[in-house]
Order: C-alpha cells, then structure tokens, then sequence
C-alpha cells in the first residue's frame, strides 16, 4: 500500500480544478483511487474531495485556506498554531469529512471512484465490500486492517476504545441504507456476512422487500434476527444460481416464462441428484418454496398499491402455476428425500445415569459458588443456574436463557406462582408440599405460547443471590440470565449444556441437549400409562399440543414396541390370545403361556448354531 498525501499549507503544486472522473459519466462501476507513479518514478501526491465545494483537488489544506477560510470548521483551524497536533488532527478530520461524502454519493449512485485512506497500485483486485468506514473519523479503511486504526484513532473517545465493540458493524452503519427500515438495515443488513450472496441480497429490491416485512413481523423478537437473516440468504444463493442462466432477480424468476429455469436452480442449489431422484438439502428447496410464494404476493400487494396490472398478473400467473407443478416438480420429491434420511436413524437418548450425575454436579457447582457469593464468579453461577433450569423443566434452552428478570420478580411480588387453595385441597399431601416449594413462572415460549418454568427451593436460592451480584459485575441488560458488559445477549444455554455435560465426566455427553432431554421425558412417561388429561398437562407444560407431543415427542419407541407389541404377536401366533381378552398389554403374562420358555429354547439353540 502506498501513501502520500500532501496537507501542506504553503505546498507550490498545482492545483486542480476538476470533478472527479466517472462521477458523471456513462460507465455504471464502482472503482478505487490507485497510487500512480510520475514520470520521475515518484508516486502523485492523493486527491481528496472538498466537503463544501465538492471539487477533487491534491492540496486540500491549501484549497480550504485559500477558498473557504470564511467557512467556521476552517476558520477554527486556521487560527491554531501552524504544525500543531491539534491543527493537524483537526485538518485531517475535515479530510476524511470530505472523503467520506464523496465515497457515501459514489456507492448511493453506484459508480465513481472511491478514496480510501490508503491506496494501492493496482485496483483491480480491489473490491468495495473487503472496505468500511471508522465510525469515529470516517476514513476508509479495509475492514481487516480497521480493527488497529481504532486503537489509536485520534477522533473517538478513550472510552470507545477500552469497550470491546464491533467496529465494522458501526462503520457499516455509515453506509446509504439499501431500504426505507433503519433498523432493519441496523439488525439484520449491516450484521450479515460480507460475501457475493449478501451483495446479491443488497442489490435486489425483492429480497429487501421480503426481509423488511419479515422484520416487522418479528422484529420485536430480537433472536429472531438471524432467522430473517438465514431466510433471505437463502433467496440470495437461489439468485446467484439463476445470475447463469441470465435470471438476475426474483421477479425475473417469478415470470412464468422463466418457470423450468426456476426449477432446474432450486434443484442446483438444493443438490438434487438425477440418478438417484433426491435431494442432498431437501428442506432447503421446501423452504425456498414458501419464500418465493411470499414474494410473489408481495409482488401483488405492490402492484394493487400502484395500480399496475403487469405485477398483479405476474404475480397471480406465478401464483396459480406454484400451486399446479411445485407438488410434482420439487415437494413430493423433497419430502421423500426428508422421510428416507430418518428411517432407521438412530435416536440416542441421555442415560438416565448419566442426568442424574449432571444433576448432582450442577447442585454441587452451585453449592460451592453461593458460599462465596463473589460477584468475580457471577459468569459462572450464571451459566450453572441456567443450565439447571434447562435440566429440571426439560424446557427448550432459547426459552429458559431469555427468561427476563421482570417476569421473575413480578411473580415474587404478586405471588402468582402460588396455586389456588381450592385447586390445592383437591391435591394429596405430597403434591401439596411440592407446591408450597416450588415457585413457578410462566415465560413466552415458542409461536408466542405461555410455557411455565418451574424452580426448587435451592435454585430459588442461587438465582436470589446471582440477582444481588448484578449491580458489581455490571450487569445492565433485562435478562435474567444476561452477560455483564455491553453484551445484549444472554449466555447460550445450549453451550451452558454442553460444557457441564463434559465437565461432569458423563459415559455420552453428546447425547444431553435440551431436545433429546424433553423427548427423554415424553418417552419414559410412557411407562406410567398416563390418562388422556395427563397427557395434556405433560405437552402443555412442554410447550406443544397433544397431536406434536404423541408425534414426535414419543421416541424412539422401538423398546417399547418390542416389548409390549411383540408379546400381543407371540399370543396371537400361538392361539393363546382368547385368554387376555379384555386386558392390556402390561396384564399379559407370556411366561404362563410357555411363549417364553419355547422362545428362550429358540434363542439358545440359535446361538449355540
């Protein structure tokens, strides 16, 4: 990289009077200022742009003083002691004021040439995402190098600079914002990966309409962030597929005439194999799918509000066409594709040995943790807490770690979580004192539903003193479970799992997560033979319906269908059914029946073969 840039108030060089080229020319391409070698073998001296007049000149101190010295930023300058550091730094940040400008009309017209805060000799391999702004002084730096320019820029405060914070999200920030949602453009564009895809996703107004409407929707949800995130990078990778066959947006795609076209790169970019008629990715073309139905009638919402009838009759003709030939030409086969990956797919379940060892070294960790009660060792009680949670109410870990610390202490203060007298006298004693014991707090779950988390005596306990260590370890956001710092995100629960899982020195750590938890309890209440009301209380408390819960809540079954089912086969097999007449499966004793022993005979021999 090469930097020359010339500030020097009484320098002789010539001044240039031009606008800078491609500005206002007919070439639609984004380039970057190189550093050019003289005749002498020198390199030339950087052009910056002037922030009042706008003009492209090598001398911009000299241009300020001479020309806008009436100018109040100036006339500050120019009063301060030649060769001073405050001059000088102030004259610099007037500069990249001028630059910054400049760079935002180029890239908001989408051609020109941009001045970085260092060039190269070559522009060609220079491309505009691997670039952002400081958020502090607004050079253009490249966003590898700008992590050092922040430590020591002169422009922010001491105290940015001792925060950890993202400066490439800031500076992104800076940028003109490709939708009329600020906060979208905030929480979504500026966060999302700098790739082709995402430039793909920038430059299409479709996308950006789909992902706006989406963050409306969900925007109050701020994990949900990256959901919306994933969903239009998906549309994304389907529309640089399509940029081959010469199908540069998704309303092209959505033009009937481009249908098979349409086809062929949802099956690229989900990996469908013609040989064998699957789908590497089948949920990927299955969602790919409901995105492209969505912007379609986004496609029609916008053409009834401008009165256009090209758009509403795209859109309707895309619309009747999904409905007619997606079954056929991609669902019924995705679909297929998704049900022959869990045939015969082994489901581990957690060892019960191995949750009950948890259990005792997650009571044990907090024990030892609340006896301190030192605010140094907050991150840690935190993360055993929450992990706890997750263990004791088989709740989902995103539910229990965005659990916020007003939900808790409104059910303390009303007393809420205390169940009804009347409701408690129809209760035995057993399950009086549990109520009596446990404290109970209802929290949004998954589609919004209210879902109940459940705390001991203990973890009553060791949550009441994690809430008194906040205020020392700088803890300010609303969750129960938050980071200290300027972190707002709570810690992961799922990670919180996974580490004590391996800490505690279980026989398969792998196989403890918070899903293969809840199915662990759907499953073995199987055994209790619960009543149909039972079964309702149990898939409420887990945050699902009845038909979920019995569908994909209940396995694997296959132990208890060996069991239980095969003893109703051998009965029929061998005409002893009659005598179980009107019994259940648990009542069948096959031991009386001589099934057993002639099957143990059976087995021997086998064996012995």
């Amino acid at each position: 990289m090469v930097e020359h840039v010339s500030d020097s108030e009484n320098d002789d060089s010539e001044e240039i009077s031009c606008r800078f080229p491609l500005l206002d020319s007919g070439e639609k391409k984004i380039i970057f200022q190189e550093a050019k070698k003289t005749t002498t073998g020198k390199y030339d001296n950087k052009k910056h742009s002037c922030l009042f007049c706008e003009k492209v000149l090598a001398n911009m101190a000299r241009h300020y003083t001479l020309v806008h010295f009436n100018e109040p930023r100036v006339a500050k300058i120019l009063i301060l002691p030649k060769k001073s550091k405050e001059r000088r730094q102030l004259w610099e940040k007037l500069v990249n004021n001028g630059d910054f400008e400049h760079n935002y009309s180029v890239i908001e017209k989408g051609h020109g040439v941009i001045i970085p805060k260092y060039r190269t000799e070559s522009s060609e391999s220079v491309v505009l995402k691997d670039y952002v702004p400081c958020f502090h002084c607004k050079g253009m730096y490249k966003k590898t190098d700008l992590w050092k320019h922040t430590s020591q820029c002169s422009v922010g405060s001491k105290t940015l600079h001792s925060e950890k914070q993202n400066h490439v999200k800031l500076g992104r920030l800076l940028f003109p914002s490709t939708c009329a949602n600020k906060h979208f453009q905030e929480k979504v564009l500026s966060v999302m990966k700098d790739d082709e895809i995402k430039s793909v996703i920038v430059s299409d107004k479709r996308i950006i309409d789909f992902g706006s409407r989406m963050f409306e929707k969900h925007g109050k949800d701020e994990h949900k962030n990256i959901y919306i995130s994933q969903k239009l990078r998906k549309l994304g990778r389907l529309v640089k597929c399509s940029k081959n066959q010469s199908l540069n947006s998704v309303d092209e795609l959505l033009c009937t005439n481009n249908w098979d076209t349409l086809i062929k790169c949802v099956k690229e970019v989900a990996g469908y194999s013609e040989e064998s008629h699957t789908f590497t990715t089948p949920s990927l073309a299955l969602k790919l799918g409901h995105s492209l139905q969505k912007s379609a009638n986004l496609l029609k919402s916008e053409g009834l509000k401008e009165n256009d009838d090209y758009k509403i009759k795209t859109a309707e003709s895309f619309l009747s066409l999904y409905e007619n030939d997606w079954t056929d030409a991609i669902s019924s086969q995705a679909l297929s594709s998704l049900h022959d990956k869990k045939y015969n797919k082994p489901l581990l379940m957690p060892l019960v040995e191995d949750v009950k060892k948890l259990n005792c070294y997650l009571e044990k960790e907090a024990r030892r943790l609340c006896s301190d009660a030192d605010p140094c060792l907050y991150n840690e009680l935190a993360q055993v807490c929450l992990a706890q949670i997750i263990l004791f109410n088989r709740r989902r870990s995103g539910e229990a770690e965005r659990m916020t610390l007003s939900a808790y202490k409104e059910t303390l203060a009303t007393g809420s979580g205390k169940p009804d007298e009347v409701v408690l006298s129809t209760l035995n004693e057993f399950e009086r004192t549990l109520c009596h014991s446990h404290l109970r707090v209802e929290i949004k779950g998954k589609r919004g539903r209210k879902v109940p988390v459940l705390f001991t005596k203990t973890m009553k306990e060791s949550i009441d003193i994690l809430i008194s260590m906040r205020e020392k370890a700088n803890v300010t956001q609303p969750y129960l479970f938050s980071r200290p710092g300027s972190f707002t995100k709570p810690f992961r629960g799922t990670d919180c799992i996974r580490r004590f899982s391996k800490k505690a020195g279980l026989q398969d750590p792998n196989s403890i997560n918070s899903t293969k938890l809840r199915k662990q309890l759907a499953t073995l209440a199987q055994v209790l033979n619960l009543s149909e009301t039972s079964q309702d209380i149990l898939a409420t408390f887990q945050g699902h319906n009845i038909r979920v819960h019995r569908e994909f809540y209940r396995l694997p079954e296959n132990a208890l269908q060996v069991a239980k089912v095969s003893k109703l086969l051998h009965c029929i097999n061998n005409g002893t059914i009659q005598k179980y007449r009107g019994k259940d499966f648990d009542e069948i004793d096959v031991i009386d029946t001589g099934i057993y022993n002639s099957y143990v005979i059976t087995i021997q021999g086998h064996f012995n073969c």
